[in-house]
């Protein structure tokens, strides 16, 4: 009777204790981009300058789906940086600061042909797109592993 009462007290009171170990980063890119109002997005991508340090993730729009037929379908790609996410090499990991911790973000993994950059579990990529087109991007990451979720580019 003891151990179940022991047992109960753990799981109670240390899982608030689990929770807030936990760290989230939220970094909202600077750039706004204007596309069309009725667009869908049709490629994204993590992509990484070791030059200038910078992470940052590119998205194709399209109109194709929105055009009658005889007009011309467009394409745009727009670039949207992420300040604050760091490179460690040895680890091939991208990662933030939240709360003095480090909060995974992404890794390198080598494909046939060449190198990707793919968002880990725990990270989601929010298209932020208005009524009207305009066009910003949040990143979301966590050391939560109950926050993985199926999808990591969100459309909203």
């Amino acid at each position: 009777m003891n151990r179940m009462v022991f047992a109960l007290a753990a799981l109670f009171l240390g899982a608030p204790i689990l929770a807030a170990r936990a760290a989230d980063v939220r970094i909202h890119s600077p750039e706004r981009h204007q596309t069309w109002a009725y667009s869908d997005t049709t490629w994204k991508r993590l992509l990484y300058d070791p030059k200038s340090g910078r992470f940052f993730a590119s998205v194709l729009f399209t109109n194709q789906w929105y055009v009658l037929r005889g007009e011309r379908v467009e394409r745009e790609t727009f670039l949207f940086t992420f300040p604050g996410v760091k490179y460690d090499p040895k680890a091939r990991l991208f990662y933030a600061h939240a709360g003095g911790k480090r909060v995974p973000i992404a890794r390198f993994e080598d494909e046939t042909i060449n190198t990707s950059i793919v968002p880990l579990p725990t990270t989601q990529v929010y298209i932020n797109k208005s009524a009207s087109g305009l066009v910003y991007l949040t990143l979301a990451a966590s050391t939560d592993p109950s926050a993985a979720k199926s999808r990591t580019w969100i459309d909203r």
